[in-house]
């Protein structure tokens, strides 16, 4: 089941908001708890003082305090003196009772409070860690993407070499020098036109003669070339092997099996068939 996050934060912050008013109750309570000790103390006092002012001053047998509320009604000091000492001393027990009572309802409060804290820490840690990964995972998402759409679009680009590709093909290709190849691609096939072009340059660059006949190699919907493909005669077995090594290994063009022709007068031919499909559709 859903909860929305927001409603969380809100019933966290709610409950720790009452913890606070129910702890901030009986600290007050155990303040008031502590004035009555104090009230207690000092109604404690006048027969202390009584004691110690018949010990220092009052010579003994004589009455030290009396109190006369009416013509014929004499209260004796002591009698007054015993009542406030028994009301201090049990106001004083009933505010130590108090405190006691509220300083440990006061450190219960203090406790849950501090646990209530604890969670709201530890789920925020969580969060943090959890919006941590989701960030991670995000960022793997966005790389992948970005490598998805990289893939994508050198598949959906014409082939094309580089000018480091370009540099060291025409390296590769001086030890064939002065000999002939031809150059054909399908009619109508323009991206294979294209590429053709730019690598007869660079044989051309190399010094290798070379000729044109895009446009004029025959093929059928069920039978075209994927990639290059090198015919060669047989016993031209090592510059076929040079001119693969340098279109698919400099180049990094995809190759189609090498096939040997025969016949007098056979030049080798490079067929620059169509481009590859993206390995999804393959």
């Amino acid at each position: 089941m859903y909860i929305d996050p927001t409603l969380l934060a809100q019933l966290d912050e709610r409950i720790r908001t009452d913890l606070e008013s129910v702890r901030d109750c009986f600290f007050n309570l155990l303040l008031w708890a502590t004035g009555i000790v104090l009230v207690g103390v000092l109604l404690e006092g006048p027969e202390i003082v009584h004691e110690l002012y018949s010990r220092v001053f009052i010579s003994p047998g004589s009455s030290a305090f009396s109190a006369t509320v009416h013509p014929t009604v004499r209260i004796e000091g002591g009698g007054i003196r015993n009542v406030l000492s028994f009301l201090g001393w049990f106001i004083l027990i009933i505010g130590l009772c108090g405190e006691g009572a509220f300083e440990g309802l006061v450190n219960k409060a203090d406790g849950m409070l501090q646990t209530s804290n604890n969670i709201l820490v530890s789920s925020a840690e969580t969060q943090a860690a959890g919006a941590q990964e989701e960030a991670g995972a995000a960022t793997e998402r966005a790389a992948s993407a970005d490598l998805k759409a990289a893939e994508l679009l050198n598949e959906i680009q014409p082939r094309t070499l580089s000018k480091k590709q370009s540099a060291d093909l025409g390296r590769r290709l001086q030890s064939l020098a002065g000999i002939q190849i031809n150059f054909l691609s399908y009619p109508g096939d323009a991206e294979a036109l294209r590429l053709g072009l730019q690598l007869q340059s660079i044989f051309t660059a190399a010094h290798v003669n070379v000729a044109g006949m895009f446009g004029r190699a025959l093929g059928s919907a069920d039978a075209v070339t994927i990639g290059i493909q090198i015919y060669a005669p047989a016993a031209d077995a090592e510059r076929r092997r040079v001119l693969t090594s340098a279109l698919h290994d400099a180049a990094g063009l995809a190759m189609a099996p090498t096939q040997p022709v025969s016949g007098p007068g056979t030049q080798i031919a490079i067929l620059v068939g169509v481009k590859p499909l993206p390995k999804s559709v393959e």
